[in-house]
Parts: C-alpha cells; structure tokens; sequence
C-alpha cells in the first residue's frame, strides 16, 4: 500500500514528517519498505499556456508556440500532438535541470526555441510520453511546477500483513497514524459522517437486485447514472492521487470507483447499462460457465465462483474483475454503479485461481468494512456525475443483517495482560487504547468486555486484544524478561520427540522443517490415488493438499541439497500428517511421525577401509535406535515407493507403526536425481518411548554355546518370520538369534534359499548340556519345518 504523505495532511490532518510517521507505523507492525519521492529531481519548469500555435516552416511534426511563462512570451518548437492554443503545460525555462538534461537555447530545424514543453516522463513523474501533460485551465501561469503539483511529497511504501486489511485505505492508515501519533482526526472521519451529502435523485431509472446467495454477499446497493460522459478528461488532482497510490489511470469512471477504493478501503464497480438485460443478479457460477474478462483472459467457472450477472449471463467474477462484454467504454452513456459486501472466504483464492491480479479481490478476501458501502456509493455517486456529468437514480438495496459479521465483545482480564506482556498498564492507558482503535469498551468483573469495530477483522480473541495493547503503547517498552517456569519434577511426561530429535543429532542427522502442505503429483507419486485433504484456499497450486506422509518433503529437500552438491545428508523431520477422516477438512486425522533421509557413503572416505554406500541395514540400525527394547516385528512391505526387497513394515502389537527401506528405483527417476539410492524411515511418534531408561539385568554366570543352522526354504519366507518362530519355540533359552549368510543358485532348486543362521543359547540357572542343547535343536528344526517347510541343509 502506498500512502501519499499530502494526501494524509490534506484530507485526514496527519501532520507529521515522513521518516517519523514511517518509524511510527513500522514499530506497530506496519513496516515501511522505504520512502519513494513522487517525483524525479527537476528545476526551472514553471506553469505556461501556450498562447500561439503556427507550423514549423521547414518540418511537418514540429510547431512552433508563443508561449506565456509569467514573463515575456516565449517562442518554444514542440512536436506534441496534444499541444494545443489555450492550454497549460509544464515548461522548462533555460537553464533548467531535468532528469538527464539541462536545457539550453536551442535551433530546432532553423526556428529558435527557448524552452521546452514538458511530458510527465520528462518530469520523471510516469512512463506517459504520449503527449504534453496538460495541466488543470486554473492553474497560475508562472508558478513553479514542483510548488503547484506539491511534488515535495513523500510515498510511504507499507508492506501490509494479510490480518491488516483495516488498513488498505488512505481512511485506515489515517486511524492508524492518528492514533499513534496522538492526533485528533477530523470531525467527519465517522462512517456516518463523511462529509458526503446523498446526490440528488433526478432520474426514475433503477435496477432490480435478484440475491440468490445472501450468504456470500449479504448486502448489495446498485444505483443508475444516466447522462454520463466517458470521455471527459480525468482531473489531475485525481490522476495524482491514483499516480501516488501506484495505480495507473483509464477513463474517468474507472478512475473515481478507483479513488473512492483507495481513500475507504470499499471496492465498487461500474457496469454499462446498456449491456445488462433484466437487472442484477447475484448467484453461483455453473459449471463450465464462461466470462471474457476485461483483461482479456476467458475464465472458465465452477460452482465455487459467485458471480455479478444478469437474466442472461455473468457479468462479472464478485469481488474480483468485470467482464469485458459489461465493461464501461467511451460510448458508454449510462452505468449501473454497484457497492457490495463479499464474505471473504467466497472471495479468498478466485483471483489466483484464474491466475489474476486484483486490488479488489486483495481487500475483499482480507476483509472490508461493512458499515462503509452506502457512503462509498454517495461519493463515487457525487465525484461521477461532477466529472462526466449525468443524473442519479435511486439506489437499490439488498441487505441481510443475519448474514453480516457479528461483532461479539471479547473478554479482556486485566491480570492476563500483565502475565502476556510482562507489565501491567494503568486502567486509563488500556480504555484510551481501545477507545481509539474505534472499540466498545464495557466494565467487567475481572477486567473490561471489548467489542471490536466493523473494520477490525483480526481481534477475535483476548490474545489479540493484548497483542494490541502491547503494539500501540509500543513494543520498546516491554520488559526484556524471560518468562518464570517452576519445574515440578513428573508433573508430565518426557516429550517422545525430545528424545527422538537428540538421538537423532547424535547419529549425526539434521533436522529439517518442511510445508505441511504439498502439490497433487507427489501425493500421486507417493501414494497413487490415495485420498488427500484439500485446502479450500491454497498459497498456490503447489501447496494445495495436506501431506499424507513426512518423506515427500524430505526428499524433495534432499534432491535440492543433492543438486547443489551435498551428497552427505541425514535429514530427519517431527511433524503431523493429516489423513482424511470424513468429509470437512477440519475432521482429518492429525497423527505426529518422525522421518528420515540418508544418503552417500556410511563414512567418510578413508585409507582405513573401503568406501561402503548406505544400504537398508543402516538405516534400519537407526531405526532399531530409535525403537529401543519395543518388541516390533518386521513384515515385507507393501509400500509401492519402497525397493520391494529391500524394505519394511514395522508392526507393534499387530499395529502398523511405520515403514524402513530403501526408496524404489523408479521413484529415484520421477524425483529426477541421480548419485546413489536414498534409505528412508518412517515411524508414529506415539509408539516410540519417551525416554530410554537403561533396565538392570544379571549376567548369567553360566556359560552361553553357539549353534549354526544352515536352513534350505522358499525364497518366499522372510528371515524375520524364521527368527520369530525359533525365539518362540526356544522358550527363554534363546538369548540371541541372527542370519550372517543367504546363498541361492548352486545345487538349490531355482524357487529355494540357504539361510544361515546363528544361535545363541544359555540357561540362567545351569550349564547347558551338550544332551539337552542338541534336543532344542532339533525342537527349533522341527519347529521351522512345520511352520515353513524349512529343512537342514
């Protein structure tokens, strides 16, 4: 947003240097990106009016002007087409300074000139070099340009947080800057008192208001001009006055529902007359329903869009853009002048949606006041029919209250505040805060009851209510104090992610923070066409579904890393997936995961040993890590972006708890990286323990003996499933169980394995016999048979 520091002083009487409101305004939370002069450096011009035009005698283009500069006339050679007898323009007298030229006496083609005529792009005040910038017929010949224009005005550039929409108008920032300048705003600044006196009604004509979605635009006022002129020239005080805001200007009436935007914050819209059949009509796009916008894009709707039409077709996406087919032209001889209020979630995404820019859609969608729509329309009314003439009709309203935002007064507690800010406020600092924020202050038990103004979108809560009290009074005087915490020792549970983050660091893992939100094709790539929540109103088509799973971006963090040659990574993230669970978004399933990445060698490369690759059963260690003593069981996994032998389902008390392996080769091609495999975890944060508590355990005095199985069964069979069956059957005896070898081909038939197996057996109590070791042997072997099918080697 830009503010136009004369423009404040001028209408609002905010007296203040530029630098000092700037500072003001940033230190409560609108921070200014800079100061902008409104103009390019210039002297020596001064109003002129050209007082005798005759052709150039030796050069078609050129004219020659007698021209009136507050002395004697000058003669001056000019090739403006709009240069003309009577009229007032900028003229740079010799030895003037203009951007990039000095000015000196001249021969243009034989005649002498003794000046120049000035453009507004040779003034350095636009890009416009079409023609002379012609200036107002009451302007006095002779005065300096930069004294008549006020071109020592200063542009505040405000970045606007989303939650201040109150403030994308000149009237907000003037309640803002009064306010915390101490400054008193003009008698008339109310919503009811806005200086603006109804038009006169002169004409019967009037339109009729069909409301088919009072929801999304519960309040509507159409009014018609007819008479109107579009082709009058736009004044200069108003071009300005757009100039300075950053808006380009068009044609008178675009110009004013333009002005009256910028000065309220209220957007309006004019419709030619002529080409609206049987009245307005507000109502829900249908599917595939087209409008040929202004811009000249055709936007193709759905049911989601609510639309401005007639009894015939759309004339407009609401609160966004017109429609070129209604759109106001310099035929245009009679409009229909609309001002509504759009609930802004009907509004939020459409403008992006149909990849538009729009002022309008940019204060709807945040919020707009609602009490302001029938002033906006008296004075679009009043400076429309000042300009390009024409008579006023009735205005027609479609208004349902029910449907208007509720302000509800919120519960400020005095004490609170004290224990948010870390100070407490005297009880006339916070009512003389509130009273000029424009609330509602009321008495309560423990505090006050304040009741936020139409304006005010963003106070919902006592949070935002103190937050104000602390921005408006000025954060320098909050106190530097970190907040008193008592530690009570096992009032709660130790934080599970605590201790899962820490391990992680030791293992030599970074953490990484990703969006929660993700675009369609890597869901699809992740999961094919597994359910996803959707946002209603997405930052972009990127981020437009909530993740089902953390690795989608941690794995597009460490391509990006890759590509840029860091082929090292241990990546790990905490965060919530969000699985749907019934229809709205809001009822989805928000489960809190850990995952992780690792890529490249195992260790750095060293004369020691070999370079070694990570490989699954090094992240599957850190995994282990992680999980502690829980008795999990690994199952071959099903996840189609898994290596399908080289993989793993984690299941705890038959729950599937997450996933381990290494990422399929084909997913390796659709991320589109190269250098070596990815391995990949997964794991619910609520199945891991909170903390590792080492558990005291004797240490047999008894001797423990080792048994090798060589086991011949089907490629099919899963070590896992054979080491579950042994430890089982072997009753406690079993202290240790592990493969060291695998072999297939050879002698083996083409669908068998050789699984070699170590087993580890000792007895708390006694020395195992070399009798009773052989009989659990043969239980194990018998045991495995029966179940697997597996035999002796």
């Amino acid at each position: 947003m830009k503010i136009s520091k004369d423009w404040l002083q001028a209408d609002f009487a905010i007296a203040a240097e530029a630098q000092e409101l700037s500072k003001r305004l940033t230190m409560a939370g609108l921070e200014v990106d800079g100061l902008l002069p409104v103009a390019a450096e210039f002297s020596g011009v001064v109003v002129g009016e050209v007082l005798d035009l005759v052709a150039h005698p030796d050069a078609d283009k050129l004219r020659v002007a007698t021209v009136n500069a507050g002395g004697e006339p000058l003669q001056i050679v000019c090739g403006a087409p709009n240069v003309a007898k009577g009229v007032k323009v900028p003229v740079a007298l010799i030895g003037a300074q203009l951007p990039g030229l000095a000015i000196k006496k001249s021969k243009l083609r034989g005649v002498e000139s003794f000046g120049m005529l000035c453009s507004a792009r040779e003034l350095g005040m636009s890009e416009d070099h079409s023609g002379l910038l012609i200036l107002p017929a009451d302007a006095p010949v002779g005065e300096d340009l930069r004294r008549y224009l006020s071109l020592e005005d200063v542009i505040i550039d405000v970045d606007l947080t989303p939650n201040r929409a109150d403030c994308f108008s000149m009237r907000g920032v003037a309640r803002e800057a009064a306010m915390l300048l101490g400054q008193d705003l003009p008698a008339d600044f109310a919503a009811e008192q806005l200086g603006v006196q109804p038009v006169a009604v002169e004409s019967g004509e009037t339109v009729a208001i069909g409301n088919q979605a009072p929801q999304s635009c519960p309040q509507y006022f159409a009014r018609v001009i007819e008479g109107v002129d579009n082709t009058r020239p736009t004044p200069l005080w108003l071009q300005e006055r757009l100039r300075r805001a950053g808006l380009r200007t068009h044609d008178p009436l675009v110009d004013v529902t333009n002005y009256v935007m910028l000065l309220l914050g209220t957007p309006l819209h004019a419709f030619d007359a002529a080409k609206i059949s049987g009245g307005i009509v507000i109502r829900q796009a249908q599917a595939g329903e087209k409008l040929m916008l202004i811009n000249g894009n055709e936007a193709v709707l759905d049911e989601k869009v609510l639309l401005i039409a007639d009894a015939e077709k759309p004339l407009a996406i609401a609160g966004v853009m017109g429609g070129l087919d209604s759109a106001c032209s310099p035929n245009t001889q009679k409009i229909v002048l609309e001002a509504a209020w759009f609930e802004p979630v009907s509004i939020a995404g459409k403008a992006r949606q149909f990849a538009l820019s729009s002022d309008s859609a940019q204060r709807f969608e945040r919020g707009v006041d609602y009490a302001l729509q029938r002033a906006a329309m008296e004075l679009t009314s009043r400076l429309i029919i000042e300009i390009c003439g024409g008579r006023a009709g009735e205005v027609a309203m479609d208004v349902h209250p029910q449907y208007l935002p509720q302000r509800q007064p919120i519960t400020l507690r005095e004490k609170v505040i004290a224990r948010r800010i870390g100070r407490s406020y005297e009880t006339a600092t916070v009512e003389k805060i509130f009273t000029a924020l424009g609330c509602q202050i009321a008495q309560a038990a423990e505090g006050w009851l304040i009741t936020p103004p139409t304006w005010r979108f963003d106070l919902a809560i006592e949070a935002d209510l103190i937050e104000e009290i602390a921005r408006v009074d000025g954060y320098d005087d909050v106190p530097n104090r970190l907040p008193q915490v008592d530690y009570q020792k096992d009032r709660q549970p130790p934080r599970p992610d605590t201790h899962v983050s820490t391990q992680l660091l030791f293992l030599g893992f970074q953490e990484a923070i990703t969006y929660s939100f993700i675009d369609r094709a890597s869901h699809a790539a992740f999961f094919a066409d597994a359910p996803t929540v959707n946002l209603f109103n997405p930052i972009s088509a990127e981020m437009a579904e909530m993740r089902l799973s953390l690795l989608p971006g941690l794995l597009n963090t460490a391509v990006y890393n890759r590509n840029r040659q860091q082929n090292e990574l241990r990546l790990f993230e905490l965060g919530n997936v969000f699985h749907p669970r019934g229809d709205k978004a809001v009822e989805c399933a928000q489960i809190y995961r850990v995952a992780g990445v690792m890529s490249g060698l195992v260790r750095p490369e060293q004369w020691g040993e070999k370079a070694r690759a990570v490989d699954f059963f090094d992240v599957k260690g850190v995994v282990e890590q992680l999980l502690g003593d829980l008795p999990v069981q690994y199952q071959r996994s099903q996840a189609a972006y898994l290596h399908p032998g080289q993989s793993a389902d984690i299941y705890l008390a038959g729950q599937l708890i997450g996933q381990v392996g290494i990422l399929h080769p084909q997913m390796l091609k659709t991320l589109g990286t190269k250098g070596g495999d990815f391995a990949v975890f997964e794991l619910d944060m609520q199945a891991l323990p909170t903390q590792y508590t080492p558990q005291f355990r004797a240490i047999s005095k008894y001797p423990a003996l080792r048994r090798d199985l060589a086991l011949v069964l089907d490629k099919t069979v899963d070590a896992a499933d054979i080491l579950d069956c042994l430890r089982k059957e072997a009753a406690g005896l079993l202290q240790e169980a592990f493969v060291f070898d695998v072999f297939t081909g050879g002698n083996l038939a083409e669908n068998k394995k050789s699984l070699a197996l170590g087993l580890i057996l000792q007895d708390q109590e006694k020395t195992l016999q070399d009798e009773e070791v052989e009989g659990i042997i043969t239980r194990l072997v018998q045991a495995v048979n029966r179940t697997y099918g597996a035999e002796l080697r």
